[in-house]
């Protein structure tokens, strides 16, 4: 039986890209009950990756992004298209490793609709 393999696409623009991977790493990790906090304050679900970008929760959140006073919107749009969604994967992947206790209390904001 066959198997899928995904395909491997090259990144364009690798230091934009690392730099969010690296925040949604954050965000998703030591900065994860205060980044869904505003998330659930915007009244989003974290599945909606545009809607998340766009409300400013990730630059709320994230130490990353404040110190270096940019926006994790302005980056995703330098990227080109591949990259985007690259760098949108990593956000769906990483959002459902958080652990099932934090998923649990802020089931709000993780809901299916």
């Amino acid at each position: 039986m066959p198997t899928f393999e995904q395909a491997t696409i090259p990144i364009d623009n690798r230091e934009v890209f690392n730099v969010l991977k690296g925040v949604y790493e954050n965000l998703f990790s030591t900065e994860v009950e205060s980044f869904l906090k505003a998330v659930r304050k915007k009244g989003l679900l974290i599945r909606h990756y545009e809607a998340v970008l766009a409300s400013g929760a990730m630059e709320k959140a994230s130490r990353t992004l404040k110190q270096a006073s940019m926006t994790a919107r302005a980056l995703y749009e330098s990227l080109p298209t591949s990259d985007q969604s690259q760098v949108r994967e990593f956000y769906m992947v990483r959002l459902e490793q958080v652990d099932e206790a934090t998923r649990r209390k802020f089931y709000q904001t993780y809901r299916l609709n």
